[in-house]
């Protein structure tokens, strides 16, 4: 699992992912979602291309946009847990940074 401004690992949540499951701005993987979106089996963002299926603004597949692309995306557990991290980004962005902080103040207070 990687978390940051470039990801590169099975799962990868960035700026810029790339890995298995890939989730960012830009997402390249086996299954991808994000702005630009390149998955092999299945991608879901903004512009999405993928081998498979793709759902986006733009989006090229075997499978766009019609229904069997809709199901693949509605039953994917990916896709679930994608859609959540995108939500939430603010938040996983900000723990990091409290966690450096709460460190920092630690370290004064001794």
């Amino acid at each position: 699992m990687y978390l940051g401004g470039f990801g590169l690992g099975v799962f990868s949540f960035a700026g810029a992912a790339f890995g298995v499951w890939a989730v960012g701005g830009v997402a390249a993987g086996y299954l991808a979602s994000g702005g630009a979106a390149l998955g092999w089996l299945g991608a879901c963002g903004g512009a999405a291309v993928a081998h498979d299926f793709a759902v986006g603004g733009a989006a090229a597949a075997q499978h766009v946009n019609d229904v069997a692309a809709r199901a693949f995306v509605q039953q994917s557990e990916f896709f679930r847990w994608a859609k959540w991290l995108s939500q939430h980004a603010l938040i996983l962005l900000w723990l990091p940074l409290g966690l450096v902080i709460g460190q920092v103040l630690g370290r004064w207070n001794r």
